[in-house]
């Protein structure tokens, strides 16, 4: 989930934690066992085996209890991760699963079907709505697809897969953000808000705030989530129908043209044509800008990291179908990507055959305006869903401004044939030459962005932390000499006195063995070990809140000690939670019979864990928890509204010309509010704290890991954040929890720029000077592998 309406189309991302559903029904009897799903690979999927591809087929199965009563269909959701090779084919990756009644171990297998694996640069946009074909326009546009020529031999990527759900019964959503990694945009139209569960909506919610982008449609999409949770979040309160204003509906068409679209006047003539043209209704929120060019017939809302947009019209009107520019319109106004150039490459195709050839004619290609965006960027490109665990680059120590000035990479510059797209933003911004934030965001070679990662650059920090302060805490030789001189007080002097005032002086014999024991279990319990062995646990765990919202994303980092091999069991109290092994160098726990399981109304389960003796084993979870409320800065200070007291908070924020200030607070505590006083400060170190954490939060607070325009708040939490449990449990413990609050978002060129602009040309402009005489190669080209 999200699935498609068509039972082929199944997508699943290497890397990302899914949901996937399934409903049965018992014929003849009630019954109840355990569904298991797993994602499996053919061999034959493997050009050549690494160590690493065949890590990937480690089993990770995800299971759930199920109860059946007799002749009702019942849907069961079950959760995991994707763990699929590189090198796998779509038609080589299938979901199958098995069920096991309780009163017997013969399994039944219950479902296989195929799917399709999205590349590191695709991701999912959803469509709600009760008519997919509406919306069939969008599967066919060049943003969903690049243009590329039929006669070149090869073809580019697609970014985008559009998914319809069915609207059938509950909407195959998936309830937790965690699961959402790898959508890009939800358009909605008509579906209503009470098709979606409470935990639905509020994944929706989360989504949005780390960087999701939802895309109301029309009066249509702003009815159905007038009574959900979302409605406040609307940037047009919308209050009912009215007639779309036909001068900004044609001033728009005409802002948006692309230069050589013969289609614009002809649409035009025919929305003014039309005996009802309706809108929606209602002011623009304070919060809410309108969309450039637009009038305000489209208005966005930023909500932490994401947005939501909403038209005042049906994107999928009859007015717009045939607009040529349509494509233009939507990836650069509503998806704000940079805006397109069609050029000929270099290589030329001859009218027989996909060969160079110097009197052939040259492909078209399309590409962004900026030809200095890399391929590798285009995850980071086509999907602004962020998680600071998993997607930061952080820098790797603080510098001087001419060290940073000397290091800090420069955006290609475009042809002179480009339009420049910081010069669609108000020049008193005055924005400094910094780094692409595209570049500031991790992009793997397999999962993109946001996917479930050890080697990201907080995991990697995290993890080399935890090396260092894991394992047993020895006793210092000072509980040894104060626990013998306790003894023997309590042996030779107590015992004495005791039994001499009570004239029993020969019961002190008797008591000395029983004192003996005593001592022994209070000098055992002091030194924190358990009987014949002992356990630790070291956690360290990271917290990121979006910017004017309760819900955040935590991470923990865990390292788990156990002097005699034990099998562990991590449980959550709620559903938002995920869990994984951290995989070491040596491979040792791909034998693991690891099972994440799920089940109604409780929170899920990894079983299956192992950790041998005398090892330290090394966990990864992530969860979004409710922290009871924002921090935020409000004039000169700063308000926490969370139930966690803040200790050694650091305010950090980067101006637009790339400098930084600084305001270091002791402590604020929960519910309260204390006083800033910010200074430039280009050379802070972070002084000692516990469990070495220092190191990270000075990688947080440089302005290497910012762009420009934001700001941050960096502290500690001493308190152990509650949600989890690891059985069985340690006997010691240790943990330390960084909070990184967002106070603002330092927008990258592409997805804040106020000023989007249509594409430089329509790709029929350099196709229609082609001979008919081309069409046969043409398809001469199709049949070719």
């Amino acid at each position: 989930m999200p699935s498609d309406r068509a039972a082929s189309q199944n997508f699943v991302k290497p890397g990302h934690w899914l949901t996937a559903s399934q409903s049965l029904r018992s014929n003849i009897v009630d019954t109840r066992g355990e569904l298991r799903t797993e994602l499996t690979v053919r061999p034959s999927a493997f050009a050549e085996k690494t160590a690493q591809d065949t890590s990937a087929q480690r089993a990770f199965a995800g299971a759930r209890p199920v109860v059946l009563p007799k002749g009702q269909m019942r849907r069961f959701d079950v959760r995991l991760l994707a763990q699929i090779p590189s090198q796998s084919r779509g038609d080589l990756v299938r979901l199958s699963s098995r069920y096991t009644p309780s009163h017997s171990t013969a399994g039944i297998d219950t479902a296989e079907q195929r799917c399709r694996v999205l590349a590191p640069e695709e991701f999912l946009v959803v469509v709600l709505t009760q008519a997919p074909e509406r919306f069939a326009r969008l599967q066919t546009s060049d943003w969903v697809r690049p243009f590329h020529d039929p006669l070149a031999v090869t073809q580019p990527s697609q970014h985008y897969r559009i998914v319809f759900p069915s609207d059938e019964g509950l909407l195959p959503l998936p309830a937790t953000m965690l699961d959402w990694t790898y959508v890009a945009a939800v358009v909605w139209d008509d579906i209503s808000a009470d098709s979606l569960t409470p935990s639905q909506l509020q994944a929706v919610e989360d989504w949005i705030h780390f960087g999701g982008r939802l895309i109301v449609n029309g009066p249509d999409g702003a009815d159905s989530l007038r009574s959900s949770s979302l409605a406040s979040r609307l940037p047009i309160g919308v209050t009912g129908n009215t007639e779309l204003d036909l001068d900004a509906a044609t001033n728009m068409m005409e802002a948006w043209s692309v230069a050589g679209d013969d289609s614009t006047a002809r649409q035009i003539d025919l929305l003014r044509g039309l005996s009802t043209r309706v809108a929606a209704g209602g002011d623009l929120h304070r919060d809410a800008n309108p969309v450039v060019g637009t009038g305000d017939l489209l208005a966005t809302r930023e909500l932490g990291r994401g947005a939501i947009c909403q038209s005042r019209f049906d994107l999928a009107s009859g007015w717009l179908a045939n607009w040529k520019s349509f494509d233009s319109f939507f990836n650069a106004a509503i998806l704000v990507r940079p805006s397109r150039e069609f050029v000929n490459s270099d290589t030329k195709v001859s009218d027989i055959g996909a060969t160079e050839s110097d009197d052939g004619y040259p492909v078209v290609i399309s590409r962004f305006r900026d030809s200095g965006l890399a391929e590798s960027q285009l995850p980071a490109l086509n999907s602004s869903f962020r998680l600071l665990s998993r997607d930061a680059v952080l820098a790797v120590e603080e510098q001087s401004t001419e060290d940073s000035a000397a290091t800090e990479q420069k955006p290609s510059e475009a042809d002179d044939s480009f339009v420049d797209l910081e010069a669609a933003v108000d020049a008193s911004s005055n924005v400094v030459d910094a780094p692409s934030p595209l570049d500031l965001t991790r992009v793997d070679p397999v999962s993109g962005v946001s996917g479930w990662s050890e080697s990201s650059d907080v995991m990697v920090q995290v993890s080399r932390l935890l090396r260092s302060e894991s394992g047993i805490a020895i006793p210092e030789s000072t509980l040894v000499i104060r626990s013998l001189g306790m003894y023997l007080f309590v042996l030779v002097v107590l015992n004495y006195v005791v039994f001499r005032l009570l004239g029993r002086l020969e019961y002190a014999w008797l008591a000395a063995p029983v004192i003996a024991l005593i001592g022994a279990a209070l000098v055992a319990r002091e030194a924190q070990l358990d009987i014949g062995f002992a356990r630790s646990q070291t956690e360290l765990s990271l917290l990121e809140l979006p910017a004017n919202y309760s819900r955040g994303h935590l991470t923990r980092g865990i390292a788990i000690y156990n002097s005699l091999s034990t099998q562990y069991e991590v449980q959550f109290n709620h559903t938002d939670a995920i869990a994984a092994p951290v995989k070491t160098s040596d491979e040792r726990w791909k034998s693991d019979p690891l099972v994440f399981e799920t089940a109604a109304g409780e929170g899920p389960r990894l079983l299956g864990m192992n950790v041998g003796s005398n090892q330290v084993r090394m966990l990864h979870t992530e969860e979004i928890i409710d922290v009871g409320g924002t921090v935020r800065r409000e004039s000169d200070y700063l308000v926490n509204e969370t139930d966690f007291d803040l200790v050694d908070l650091i305010v950090v924020e980067r101006s637009t010309t790339g400098q930084r200030s600084l305001a270091t607070v002791a402590t604020c505590a929960a519910g309260g509010r204390t006083a800033l006083r910010f200074r430039d400060d280009h050379e802070l170190r972070v002084s000692e704290m516990p469990m070495q954490t220092q190191d990270l939060i000075q990688r947080l607070i440089d302005k290497g890991s910012m762009e420009p325009g934001a700001s941050r708040i960096v502290a500690r939490i001493d308190d152990k954040i509650a949600g989890m449990t690891i059985l069985p449990q340690a006997s010691q413990y240790r943990g330390q929890t960084i909070l990184v609050a967002h106070l603002g978002y330092g927008r990258n060129r592409y997805q804040s720029i106020t000023r989007p602009t249509p594409d430089v040309n329509l790709v029929e402009s350099l196709l229609k000077d082609r001979p008919s005489d081309l069409e046969p190669a043409e398809a001469m080209m199709k049949d070719e592998p």
